[in-house]
């Protein structure tokens, strides 16, 4: 079985990959201002022209793939923070330190196990979209044989 710390969930917080692509928009809009200047400098010269229609390709293609990818990043960064959430307030009610608690799954939902120092609980959620409150159920496990994703 796999589980999840904390530690992952925050250090997923922020994805790596977004500023990237930001940073590819705004590297490539760079260069079709400079293209631009160069092609409205000298008209006659078609390679100016032909860069300046290659990096405005370029800048919608990565803003529509920034674009497609927007919404999953958003709730994926919103499911981090709500795990992150979830598992400090599992902490503090179980009166342990966030590095001892890790969960099997990487979203919230009914069913999912939490290990606390060395005790597993199926969490409960209520039935509400703004999950409010969980039950803790204590819960032995078949395959105790647990593989840790911290990174």
């Amino acid at each position: 079985m796999h589980m999840w710390t904390a530690h992952f969930f925050l250090e997923h917080e922020t994805n790596n990959l977004v500023y990237l692509r930001f940073g590819l928009i705004i590297v490539s809009a760079v260069l079709l201002i400079i293209s631009l200047i160069a092609y409205i400098r000298h008209r006659n010269n078609s390679k100016n022209r032909d860069m300046t229609i290659i990096f405005i390709l370029l800048t919608l293609l990565f803003v529509a793939i920034q674009t497609g990818h927007w919404q999953e990043t958003r709730v994926g960064l919103n499911n981090s923070s709500q795990m992150v959430a979830f598992l400090k307030s599992v902490s503090q009610s179980q009166k342990t330190n966030i590095k001892n608690v890790a969960t099997n799954q990487q979203n919230l939902s009914s069913g999912m196990i939490i290990k606390v120092n060395r005790n597993f609980y199926r969490v409960q959620f209520n039935n509400d979209s703004n999950i409010n409150s969980y039950e803790l159920t204590k819960t032995n496990l078949i395959d105790t044989h647990i593989i840790y994703n911290q990174k």
